[in-house]
């Protein structure tokens, strides 16, 4: 699994430099070793692990930072694909001089950024629009560590972390909002498109993505919007899939999995299967409608019934986080789905989770309201 810290310190202090010396210098021991992918004034960034697909460490020309996840780009034919691992010296610059704006705005995927902007006194972290990747916040004395796994921390030598109990009842109490906060005390986040601003040991926060900003410059009420969408769609499903060598896809059969298989089986991917558990004894068996869909994108189908019971021992071995999940959806899915990948050696797995809010399956009573305060302003 890829894992990944980043230091940033006040470069300009001497008490910050050597206490980022101390912190920094000696190799830690761990299960996978980790390797410095890029240090500059102020800061250090090291990963572990593997990536997978599109993901990998793309870096800025002249040490200016790294970026890390993956990044599609334009290919100039009207679609995307995967970006270089080495952004071209204007695009690294235009990238730092942006402050990330540049990512935000022509690039799309699931990311982290460490880089330094145009002034050689600031440093800055980026979070991607998606928040694909983890980003916890922290404070190590002087150090600021940023990481997608808090464990990596408690290895530096981090004391323990005391729980938000008002975060986590907020989470059981399903009212909990996308915010900074973690269910660990002094571990915050960034969240979806926000950046941290390091500068003379000072930092500030701010967002660089705003859904409420794009949704009025550009409200989507029109067919040319629809076919916009459409295009998006296949655009995003065919560009991650061009990173696997093959792919299985969850097909219920309903609208949202259906246009997944749609956009996969159009771009020709040739080691595409799909697979669908259903309920054994109940009147729930779709698995009619996933073989007419997998019979009209001539993609073979897989049929799986469906244990009855969940395992809720495998809780116990979960491991730690700092965000409270609902682990309900993997503990059903997940073993089964891992087991399936692996008896027949695919590379990732796609699901249409999420589908019906985006291709307004669900009724979105708010959409008239959203129209007539629009009319009326």
């Amino acid at each position: 699994m890829f894992r990944y810290l980043a230091f940033v310190w006040n470069a300009a202090d001497p008490k910050d430099r050597a206490a980022a010396h101390a912190l920094l210098a000696p190799e830690r021991p761990s299960v996978e070793p980790w390797r410095t992918v890029c240090q500059g004034q102020g800061f250090q960034v090291r990963c572990a692990g593997s990536f997978d697909g599109g993901d990998a460490v793309r870096q800025l020309t002249d040490g200016r930072g790294v970026v890390l996840g993956s990044v599609f780009a334009p290919d100039g034919e009207g679609g995307s694909r995967a970006a270089a691992e080495t952004f071209e010296a204007p695009e690294s610059r235009a990238i730092c001089a942006t402050a990330g704006q540049r990512l935000i705005e022509h690039y799309w995927g699931r990311y982290v950024a460490v880089f330094r902007t145009s002034r050689a006194d600031e440093v800055c972290v980026l979070r991607d629009p998606s928040a694909g990747i983890s980003c916890y916040a922290l404070r190590l004395g002087a150090i600021d560590v940023y990481c997608s796994r808090i464990e990596d921390v408690l290895a530096l030598g981090g004391g323990a972390f005391r729980p938000d109990w008002s975060y986590v009842v907020a989470c059981l109490c399903l009212v909990r909002e996308h915010c900074r906060r973690t269910g660990l005390e002094g571990v915050s986040q960034l969240v979806g498109g926000e950046r941290a601003r390091h500068r003379n040991g000072q930092v500030s926060r701010e967002c660089g993505w705003d859904p409420l900003a794009l949704a009025a410059a550009d409200p989507i009420d029109e067919v040319h919007s629809a076919q916009r969408l459409a295009h998006c769609t296949r655009d995003v499903v065919r560009a991650w899939g061009a990173c696997y060598r093959s792919v299985l896809l969850s097909l219920s059969g309903g609208l949202d999995s259906s246009i997944m298989l749609a956009c996969l089986a159009d771009a020709g991917m040739p080691q595409l299967k799909c697979f669908h558990y259903h309920p054994p004894h109940t009147d729930l068996d779709e698995r009619r409608f996933a073989r007419l869909a997998a019979e009209s994108a001539g993609v073979e189908l897989l049929e799986r019934p469906r244990p009855l019971g969940v395992d809720l021992a495998s809780l116990r071995r979960l491991a730690p986080s700092a965000e409270p999940t609902n682990f309900l959806f993997y503990l059903e899915h997940s073993r089964l789905e891992a087991e399936l990948a692996a008896e027949h050696g695919a590379a990732a797995l796609f699901i249409g989770y999420g589908g019906d809010q985006l291709f307004y399956q669900e009724r979105a009573q708010w959409a008239p309201a959203d129209l007539l305060h629009r009319d009326a302003s």
